[in-house]
């Protein structure tokens, strides 16, 4: 080979390497007519889950073709009211697996061997495994629907002989997309005990800057004190279309090295479920905010890192200013960027000694730098800051830091809760506006993080610690304002011990908090027990990756359970703000429960809802135990309504020329259906072939044969989840 042509394909060869983002193949042809605009993209997240492929647009319409992308034959055909609904599996005659998913339905001939197999099993599910049905490159094999879950579209998904799913885009260049990511808000993530960012051991979100050609900035300081991790929240976009994506590549530099790179090509589907490992999960938790890590955990399984750079991601600042740089890019190389530094705690940083409220002014007292720019300002409740155009400086020099400045705002608007300091554009600090606190007032929050909490106290109180029988421990603490006292409690200390947390207020008292904590350890299989064993959680070794602190809270029945019949107290297994990866058994023992209640364990669902797990009872111990993979509050309680059916379609009494639609809406709101195997529907004693969409409670019924002219009967039965049954029946008449 001459060296030209040698170091032009040596050069190739690193260039596809190097950009795994390529176009490989350009000999698939595009799934469907639909449309060549994506609803989402590959490995964007999903409720527990990542998203294994590129959602086609349909523009909300069902029926369009779906044609094989290359020669093959069909591997595998799944039917469900569930997940991807009517699923066709593609075996490709270069080894990839193509799957078409959410189908209205097949080619004719495939759909008449479906039901075939259907009315053969009596089962509406299928997964079959079909022989000998070839396909040609551009053939039609179905048609985009809905079935399964979401609205029309078409789910396009490749996986690799290794069964693994690989971006689609790696094969296709349809998409127009000139469009940068979107950025919106980065998190600062305290990743030790000791870690404070802006004088707070909480995570902090600072919103993003655009300035120009896809360059963002930080504008407010970050001082930052320990190790800390970043995490951005934000989405792509393409041309014409208004859907929001997911990212394709994150990179983080820190003082320009390369510390953390991401890029979704290939999906393990063994890990699918540790998303929640790759976003911070207490906001997606409490905020439903989706913010990507941008650096590794230890007990993080995915492959989708670069885990080649010597580097977790992570970033300590000690005593020197550390810059960083995040780059986001999607597929088509479209590139956003953030700028920003972390600047480090210093004896010349901005403190706040005290402050106060007299005559209608707000007395803020502080120390810092000599200032070149001083700068208030104040909010109202929850609304954006306004800048205070009047001070007045009463005491100290501004330009000598060893003298505490006094400074004095107007405050006569009980509206404004807040005031912020700004020196020199770098740092600053929030005053919040508390009312006086009488002496027997005790407000505090627990917030919890994993392995610790942050006590959250608002008022003035100092010297922390942690009483046990054995032993008593001061506390890490921290003022974040003035009124404000954050104190750090490890779970080393607490976890397993009969634990109080000690403070001190301003008057001398002493007040108190019982600290009733376990902990979920990765590894372990362990059993809890609250209130005299009146509940009882039992974890495995998969339930957690991480050390989680939690705890129980008992409370009466409130308004939400006030239509059905309860038997126990509410129980509040908190916090909920982790992932839970392998089911909890959870057990709540009753005292008595009336033979007329079909009794199980209900789980609330956010404020107005609950939801029905299935649940088992001991009677020798009055104990009723269900599996859960998630914490929040708990109840017994019965269901003793039975489901809603309203048969369309035959009408009852009414002739018809032919077969009759068959049409059922089926509700039940209180424990639910669970699928088939909770209704029958059958015509003059023979089955009835039922495809349900709980989406939209209904069922629409198939027979296998033409009835005869005649009278003929329909019926129905339902049971939910509870065992509670509803049979209902038509009679009609074929001329």
């Amino acid at each position: 080979m001459p060296m030209t042509y040698r170091l032009f394909f040596n050069l190739l060869i690193l260039f596809v390497f190097l950009y795994p983002g390529i176009v490989l193949s350009q000999d698939y042809i595009w799934p469907t007519n639909a449309s060549e605009f994506m609803s989402s993209s590959f490995c964007e997240f999903r409720d527990g889950h990542y998203h294994a492929a590129i959602d086609i647009k349909t523009w909300n319409t069902e029926g369009y073709p779906c044609y094989a992308i290359e020669d093959g034959y069909i591997k595998r055909i799944r039917v469900s009211p569930f997940g991807y609904g009517k699923v066709l599996y593609l075996q490709l005659n270069d080894g990839n697996t193509v799957i078409y998913a959410h189908l209205q339905k097949f080619t004719k001939q495939v759909e008449t061997l479906v039901r075939e197999q259907q009315f053969r099993k009596k089962k509406y599910r299928l997964d079959w495994w079909p022989k000998n049905l070839k396909v040609k490159k551009g053939e039609v094999i179905a048609f985009t629907g809905r079935t399964g879950i979401g609205v029309p579209h078409l789910h396009f998904e490749i996986r690799n002989k290794q069964d693994n799913p690989i971006n689609p885009l790696r094969y296709y260049s349809q998409i127009k997309d000139h469009k940068r990511p979107k950025l919106q808000d980065l998190l600062i993530i305290p990743l030790t005990q000791t870690t404070t960012v802006n004088d707070s051991y909480l995570p902090q979100k600072y919103t993003v800057s655009h300035v120009k050609e896809g360059i963002h900035v930080i504008k407010n300081p970050i001082v930052v004190q320990g190790r800390i991790g970043l995490a951005i929240r934000g989405y792509d976009q393409a041309d014409q279309v208004y859907n929001k994506y997911g990212f394709y590549t994150s990179t983080l530099e820190s003082s320009d090295k390369r510390i953390f790179q991401i890029t979704y090509d290939e999906l393990d589907y063994s890990t699918t479920e540790h998303i929640f490992t790759e976003i911070y999960y207490p906001f997606w938790s409490s905020e439903r905010q989706i913010f990507n890590k941008l650096y590794v955990e230890p007990f993080n399984p995915l492959n989708f890192y670069n885990r080649n750079l010597g580097s977790d991601g992570s970033i300590v600042v000690t005593d020197k200013p550390v810059s960083f740089k995040i780059t986001i890019s999607d597929f088509m190389s479209n590139q956003s960027i953030i700028k920003g530094e972390l600047l480090p705690v210093n004896n010349n940083s901005l403190k706040i000694l005290n402050s106060s409220i007299q005559d209608s002014s707000l007395y803020i007292k502080f120390n810092s730098p000599p200032v070149r720019d001083l700068k208030f300002f104040r909010k109202r409740n929850n609304q954006s800051w306004s800048k205070v155009n009047y001070f007045e400086i009463i005491e100290g020099s501004l330009t000598n830091p060893s003298e505490n400045k006094i400074v004095r705002l107007k405050w006569n608007d009980s509206t404004i809760t807040s005031f912020k300091i700004q020196v020199n554009n770098v740092y600053e600090k929030t005053i919040s506006i508390m009312q006086k606190h009488k002496e027997d007032e005790f407000k505090n929050d627990m917030i919890h993080l994993g392995n610790r909490i942050i006590a959250h106290f608002q008022g003035k109180f100092n010297n922390p610690r942690i009483q046990t029988n054995k032993y008593q421990t001061v506390l890490p603490y921290n003022f974040s304002g003035s009124d404000e006292l954050q104190v750090v409690i490890p779970s080393k200390i607490i976890a397993d011990k009969n634990a109080t947390l000690l403070i001190d207020d301003m008057y001398g008292n002493t007040k108190s908090v019982i600290l009733d904590y376990h902990t979920l350890i990765p590894g372990e299989r362990k059993s809890f027990f609250w209130f005299d064993s009146s509940l009882v959680l039992q974890s495995n070794i998969n339930s957690v990756t991480d050390t989680s602190l939690i705890t129980v809270v008992k409370d009466k029945a409130d308004s939400l359970f006030t239509d059905i019949p309860t038997a126990s107290e509410i129980y509040e297994v908190k916090p909920d703000n982790f992932p839970i990866f392998q089911s909890l058994a959870l057990s709540i023992r009753a005292d008595s429960l009336p033979d007329w209640g079909k009794w199980s364990i209900f789980k609330t669902n956010g404020k107005d809802r609950y939801h029905y797990l299935k649940t088992e009872i001991d009677t020798n111990k009055m104990y009723l135990s269900a599996k859960t993979t998630s914490l929040g509050k708990f109840i017994i309680a019965a269901d003793t309504i039975p489901p809603e059916v309203s048969i369309e379609s035959p009408k009852s009494g009414k002739l018809y020329k032919s077969n009759p639609p068959i049409k059922i809406i089926l509700k039940d709101s209180i424990s639910g259906i669970e699928g088939e195997n909770h209704f029958s529907l059958s015509m003059d004693g023979e089955y009835v072939l039922p495809e349900w969409d709980p989406e939209e409670d209904l069922i629409v019924g198939f027979l296998e044969n033409k009835l005869s002219a005649g009278n003929h009967t329909f019926s129905i039965t339902v049971r939910d989840r509870s065992g509670n049954t509803t049979r209902k029946a038509v009679y009609f008449k074929i001329q």
